[in-house]
Formats: structure tokens, C-alpha cells, sequence
């Protein structure tokens, strides 16, 4: 049996894979999934963003009625998809058209097929609502409750 240091450098077809092919496949394979992680990240945000402006405005529209010892309504219009204190176009929140929106109110608080009103009462409390956002799975609830008229949100995935 003879060896040959030149046959055993030679590569054969059988020989697998080398040690930075491997590495490069692994970067690539980690790149792929983070850019993924990321879109999702991102349909997450804009969700949440979202919500927290909807929560300012209500929040807003509470303590107005509450300094201004009068009512004060925030109206969601989902034709145009805005919410937006009643009669203050600085506090409108526009709902990105990639966002599915579905409010409840009380029957009493809804006006046409199209607007919904949450209004709030000078002791604080309110109607009530709830809008529900989603976009892909990332959703989130915007809560507003009667008793305290405190509004919230919560993110469910």
C-alpha cells in the first residue's frame, strides 16, 4: 500500500462541505429570517402606533370634558377611517388603510352605517367603545370604559 500526498490533497466529489461554505449558508439563512422577524416587527408598530394615538385623543377628549365641565364627543368615522374629537381637526387620528377597524358603541351612539361616537361626560365617566385594530396577525384593542372613562389599549398577537 503506497501513499501519495498528492492524491490525499486532491478533492473527490464525496468530500461534503467545507467550513465557510458552511458559514456563508448560515448568514444567509440568519438574514432571511431577521428580515422576516423585522415585516413583522414593522405590521406590529404601525398597529400599536396607531392605537396609542387613538388612546391620546380619548384620553384628551376626557379630560376636556372633565376641566370644561361639559360633554365632548370623539367621533370614528369609518368611511373616512379617522378619529377625532368633535370639532378639534388637531386631534385626528387617520387609521392606515392596510389596518382592518371595527368599533363598538352603544346602539344609541351610532350615527348612519358610518360614525360611531364615544362621549364623554364632565364627571368623567363615558359611553363606552371599543375599536379593534388588525393588521395581518399583530392586533390590538383600544378600550374605553364607561365607569371611568379611561381608555387603554392592548396588543393581542
Amino acid at each position: 500500500m503506497s501513499f501519495s500526498v498528492g492524491s490525499r490533497l486532491a478533492r473527490s466529489e464525496n468530500d461534503g462541505f467545507s467550513l465557510l461554505e458552511m458559514l456563508v449558508v448560515m448568514v444567509i439563512v440568519s438574514l432571511a429570517v431577521g428580515l422576516v422577524s423585522f415585516q413583522k416587527s414593522r405590521k406590529t408598530q404601525s398597529v400599536a402606533d396607531t392605537a396609542r394615538a387613538i388612546v391620546s385623543v380619548l384620553n384628551n377628549a376626557r379630560m376636556d370634558a372633565v376641566m370644561r365641565k361639559t360633554e365632548v364627543n370623539v367621533e370614528v368615522d369609518l368611511q373616512t377611517r379617522t378619529v377625532s374629537k368633535k370639532g378639534q381637526a388637531s386631534w385626528q387620528v387617520q387609521i392606515p388603510d392596510n389596518v382592518a377597524l371595527e368599533v363598538r358603541t352603544a346602539d344609541e351612539f351610532k350615527h348612519g352605517n358610518s360614525r360611531r361616537i364615544i362621549l364623554f361626560l364632565p364627571d368623567g365617566t363615558s359611553s363606552g367603545g371599543r375599536i379593534r385594530l388588525q393588521n395581518g396577525s399583530a392586533a390590538v384593542s383600544v378600550e374605553t370604559l364607561w365607569l371611568t372613562g379611561l381608555s387603554t389599549y392592548d396588543e393581542t398577537h
